[in-house]
């Protein structure tokens, strides 16, 4: 491939040119070699005229560090209200990033803390995908086997527990009640170029994934969840059901 010199269009085998670039990998450092290759095409593609998706602004967005930047104020009212700020930060966890823990005395308190009272804490690298965790007591050993540099790429977040509710799950055929937990995500569309207003950015759909209660992954493709639908009911009915 390569771009062309006046429009830095991105074209293949000298003929076809192309106008969207859709990362099916490329989210793991195992998807780079040591050669450069990768890193090279992946330089040319985000140089290029092509729509990415994700380009490597919202890519870069997605990772772990960044959720621990954007549970603070003083980020959020750069881009919200002050009203809408004070709404987000009162549904946030605790979130740190250990990128400091051999010298910021907080982060030493909670990584102490984490190591007392795992069961409050999730540890999370900075990798997508489901699978790559620790809970419990595998927290503590995870620490305590990462030197300070290796503890850069991890976060210690506050764990949710959501509110569990009775259900009723099929599998191979059967039906059986389970005690289950749901999370859910919104589906939305940007396309821009960073610069200019957006051309497209609306919310276009939700996702639901329930999963039983014991569970901490939550992957669906991985088997840990599955798809399931929203029903919406008053808040006094106890018996609500996903």
């Amino acid at each position: 491939g390569r771009l062309t010199d006046d429009t830095k269009e991105l074209v293949l085998d000298g003929v076809h040119r192309v106008s969207v670039v859709y990362f099916r990998s490329g989210y793991t450092p195992n998807d780079y070699g040591s050669d450069g290759y990768e890193w090279k095409a992946r330089e040319m593609i985000e140089f290029s005229t092509a729509i990415k998706s994700p380009s490597i602004a919202y890519h870069l967005i997605g990772s772990k560090i960044f959720q621990t930047i954007f549970c603070k104020k003083q980020v959020l009212l750069r881009y919200l209200t002050e009203n809408e700020a004070e709404q987000l930060l009162s549904v946030f966890v605790g979130l740190y990033s250990l990128e400091h823990s051999d010298s910021d005395s907080q982060i030493q308190s909670v990584v102490n803390d984490a190591q007392a009272n795992h069961h409050r804490y999730v540890l999370k690298p900075q990798r997508e995908g489901g699978g790559n965790n620790f809970y419990g007591k595998d927290i503590v050993k995870k620490l305590n086997s990462l030197t300070v540099k290796e503890r850069k790429g991890y976060i210690l977040m506050q764990r949710i527990y959501p509110k569990e509710i009775q259900t009723i799950q099929i599998r191979n055929f059967q039906s059986f009640p389970v005690k289950a937990i749901c999370e859910m995500g919104l589906y939305s569309t940007f396309l821009g170029n960073g610069v200019d207003p957006p051309v497209i950015d609306n919310t276009f759909g939700t996702l639901l994934r329930t999963k039983q209660a014991q569970v901490t992954e939550g992957g669906v493709a991985t088997g840990y969840a599955v798809l399931d639908s929203v029903v919406l009911c008053d808040d006094d009915d106890d018996d609500n059901q996903a």
